[in-house]
């Protein structure tokens, strides 16, 4: 329609105005910015792999999920194990999600080393949960005026992927500081079950991030090794001082496959309500990760994925979400030509070569998410 047409429109000149303003649009500048892992080599103990990994640009191994670790599952080969990034905090001070010391409390937790339990607040109460429920929240927005709480209910996510929504769309999981406060939160909240930022949790990953997936059995030693018995993973407590190969990873943004069919807006709407974003691949880095994750993790008959990646109906150049794709890696090394309808673009599961679609058809498709 011609709306449709204006704001297309208006979207090609925002990107042609970047590229007048840059000269040749430069997009690597961060080297991998999707995770791409290391062959398990290197065999240190805890403190100096987590130190190796530094040095190489990257983190020890964390896992989000339980496709993650079908990935590593599939990647590595059965053998002694290896280190990944989890193991027990040296000290437990309690901070809110945004870094400050919890000096206010109505919680009544007593965790065990192996809870990890996250703060749902109703009608003024507080009760410490699996952190992998999924739930309303509230966020805390602060900017010149003030700061106020915001009840996030449309969706419902679990504690980490409440806390990302957050700190992407406003300032972070609500924090309180005194009775006035939690006053504040019980009228704003409407009587609703809602995550607030307070997590109870003895361990930490090397790389900070926030994950409710891990399966650890008992917790008798302080660092967490991952040993591959041919038909899974599994978690394994260990003392820090054991020498282990270790598995690094580079990048700070997630592969995310997303088996359900779906059109190419529909798949687009799904990754920014659900997920950071439609995956984009913008360097040759993007794209061995993304390679190497769907060579590990896609099986069967899957053929084509849809990507973020859009031809333009009206200059007829590929893009972006707001950028033209400058990278290319198209099927027999040849861009498509303006067509009637295949103007969506896929990825083949095989091949990792990219090619033209009708944005119609229902396809699986790639999300990613930013590990904050």
């Amino acid at each position: 329609c011609l709306c449709r047409r204006i704001v297309e429109l208006q979207t090609m000149m925002k990107v042609l105005f970047l590229v007048l303003c840059s000269g040749i649009l430069q997009f690597s500048l961060v080297a991998y910015r999707l995770r791409y892992f290391n062959d398990p080599k290197e065999s240190l103990n805890w403190t100096d792999a987590k130190q190796y990994c530094v040095e190489e640009g990257g983190s020890l191994l964390s896992l989000h999920d339980e496709e993650e670790e079908r990935m590593i599952f599939n990647y590595t080969n059965p053998g002694p194990g290896f280190w990944i990034g989890l193991k027990k905090k040296d000290n437990y001070t309690l901070f809110w999600s945004n870094g400050e010391i919890v000096n206010f409390t109505k919680s009544t937790v007593n965790i065990s080393d192996l809870d990890q339990l996250c703060e749902a607040f109703e009608n003024g109460s507080w009760k410490g949960v699996k952190c992998s429920e999924e739930k309303a929240f509230m966020c805390k927005n602060v900017n010149s005026t003030g700061e106020n709480f915001v009840l996030v209910d449309d969706v419902e996510r679990n504690w980490c992927q409440a806390r990302q929504h957050c700190r992407t769309h406003f300032n972070n999981l609500a924090s309180i500081m005194d009775e006035q406060q939690n006053e504040d939160l019980r009228q704003k909240s409407r009587g609703k079950n809602v995550w607030i930022g307070f997590q109870h949790d003895n361990y930490e990953w090397a790389d900070k991030s926030c994950s409710t997936f891990r399966t650890i059995s008992d917790s008798s030693d302080t660092c967490v090794s991952l040993h591959n018995n041919g038909n899974e993973l599994n978690w394994i407590p260990l003392g820090c001082s054991n020498v282990k190969p270790i598995i690094c990873y580079k990048g700070n943004v997630r592969i995310i496959v997303i088996k359900e069919p779906k059109t190419w807006e529909d798949a687009l709407n799904y990754c920014e309500a659900r997920h950071s974003r439609f995956l984009w691949i913008e360097d040759e880095e993007d794209q061995k990760a993304v390679g190497q994750w769907l060579n590990f993790t896609v099986t069967g008959s899957l053929k084509h994925l849809w990507i973020g990646l859009r031809q333009s109906s009206v200059f007829g150049f590929w893009i972006w979400s707001d950028r033209i794709a400058n990278y290319k890696n198209w099927e027999n090394g040849k861009q498509p030509e303006m067509a009637l309808f295949r103007h969506c673009g896929v990825i083949d599961a095989k091949t990792f070569k990219w090619s033209g679609e009708d944005c119609k058809l229902k396809l699986p498709f790639l999300c990613e998410e930013d590990i904050i």
